[in-house]
């Protein structure tokens, strides 16, 4: 009946690129999309690029040591414990390094980090969309977090949450009443004063379902996000939302086997299996039909 959807998926951080376990959601999201645009739903689909908070604050430690390293010495600068390994990010601190050579290195920290985020996320981001292309995934919007903050709607969404009532105050940090809401307490702005990784995403959903007034969202996420879903609808509840037309796909990780044994691959290890990777060894059409043949809460073992 032209209903208005927002489909979200895969949305990876664009701290490198895309990886074995995206090619799933994808996929799933795309396969959904197409079906609720038959059905005759006005469908959007959206990608969804985490261009601030944690991640990309390691990222910037990552690009930082490796662009000092070139020219101080890898024994000169210690690398980030918890920091991106992967040689995507040699390569970007490189890059960087020929087109402005070491005019960053007596700069301050901040400033350097700034310069070589600013630098890198948008390659990533291409590299992102590059990939998924090749994959058959389109989108009509990439909506980057960063703009959240930049137009105060994170500041927003905390203030409407006082004013609905259904904040508290305690050790000195600001409590989401979770309780109330059919979920947990939560911390939604720390005792420094930084709002959690959670706010932005309460107002990314509040954008999708007020501001631009979707009939329904949808977000396929992975299974590891089960906890944080009641948070964001109870969030939603307490805005004013009607929560049920946020609906959740969960989907379960893909995981990779070799010689028997399970690999631990992560996108910061370096140790990701990419997705070209996948492409380069198997059709676009298999991959697609393959990861489309499971119930997306089933678990996939892949051997290579």
């Amino acid at each position: 009946q032209g209903k208005r959807v927002l489909v979200e998926y895969v949305s990876a951080n664009p701290t490198g690129p895309m990886h074995i376990g995206n090619a799933r959601g994808g996929v799933l999201g795309d396969a959904l999309s197409a079906v609720l645009d038959a059905a005759g739903y006005q469908v959007e689909r959206e990608f969804y690029v985490n261009d601030a908070g944690n991640q990309v604050n390691k990222y910037g430690l990552s690009l930082e040591a490796r662009y000092l390293q070139i020219f101080q010495g890898e024994d000169a600068v210690e690398f980030p414990e918890d920091g991106y390994r992967g040689p995507d990010v040699i390569e970007n601190a490189r890059s960087f390094a020929e087109k402005y050579g070491d005019s960053y290195v007596k700069a301050s920290s901040e400033e350097r980090r700034a310069a070589l985020v600013s630098y890198a996320l948008p390659l990533n981001i291409q590299g992102l969309h590059d990939d998924l292309m090749r994959y058959r995934v389109e989108y009509d919007n990439w909506f980057k977090e960063s703009t959240l903050h930049e137009n105060g709607s994170v500041d927003r969404v905390v203030a409407l949450l006082k004013e609905k009532g259904a904040t508290y105050e305690k050790d000195g940090a600001l409590w989401f009443k979770g309780g109330e809401y059919g979920s947990e307490d939560f911390v939604v702005v720390r005792s420094n004063g930084v709002p959690t990784y959670v706010v932005p995403d309460i107002a990314y959903h509040y954008n999708k379902l007020v501001t631009r007034n979707f009939d329904m969202a949808i977000d396929v996420l992975g299974a590891d996000h089960h906890g944080y879903v009641p948070r964001l609808k109870a969030a939603l509840t307490a805005l004013g939302v009607d929560a049920s037309r946020l609906n959740v796909v969960l989907m379960q990780m893909v995981r990779l086997v070799r010689d028997g044994e399970i690999v631990k691959a992560s996108k910061r290890s370096g140790k990701a299996i990419t997705l070209v990777t996948l492409l380069d060894e198997v059709p676009v059409d298999a991959a697609r039909f393959l990861f489309n043949s499971y119930e997306p809460n089933t678990r996939i073992a892949v051997s290579y």
